[in-house]
């Protein structure tokens, strides 16, 4: 009786350690799909262009408050690091005197340089329109220093003035 009794106890012992370490696994197997979508959805949110001029702001200094802005903030490859942080933003300004002056405060850091670049395909819709009128499908413009909008990480990078536009494009990047 009493090892019969012994069994038993043995046997639920037994049942319910085997239960109890298939649940540990089946929560660790659902905690690592929660992190994987966790990650997705962070690479996702990275990659997302903004459209909150207030949220740049906290960023880089904005000489003035653009009209209309879109922006991404990433992480991009580099050739001589693994990665590096940048900071893309279209600034569109529909006051000329505001564009003017916030290209006169660029030319006291350096010459501007004339540039080709590539057209992401977050950009808005006219700087699309206006690569394709150019051979290669690029954008072209002149670029100024844009020591302006530094703020601290962000101390490297280049501010775009697009050609036949009163766009601009500001390329930070952390150093």
């Amino acid at each position: 009786m009493v090892s019969a009794r012994i069994r038993s106890l043995l046997l639920i012992y037994t049942v319910s350690l085997f239960s109890y370490s298939c649940a540990g696994v089946r929560q660790n197997a659902d905690n690592s799909a929660v992190n994987a979508a966790n990650a997705n959805a962070a690479r996702t949110s990275e990659t997302k262009a903004n459209d909150n001029a207030e949220e740049l702001g906290l960023l880089l200094k904005l000489p003035a408050e653009p009209d209309d802005v879109v922006w991404r903030d990433e992480m991009v490859p580099t050739g001589e690091r693994k990665t590096e942080r940048r900071v893309t933003a279209i600034l569109f300004y529909e006051e000329k005197e505001v564009v003017e002056k916030i290209l006169a405060d660029a030319s006291k850091h350096g010459e501007p340089q004339a540039v080709s670049i590539d057209v992401a395909d977050w950009y808005p819709e006219e700087l699309k329109a206006q690569s394709e009128f150019n051979q290669d499908a690029k954008l072209s413009g002149k670029a100024y220093p844009a020591n302006e909008f530094f703020l601290e990480p962000l101390l490297r990078g280049r501010l775009i003035r697009v050609d036949g536009t009163e766009h601009m494009i500001l390329e930070l990047f952390a150093n």
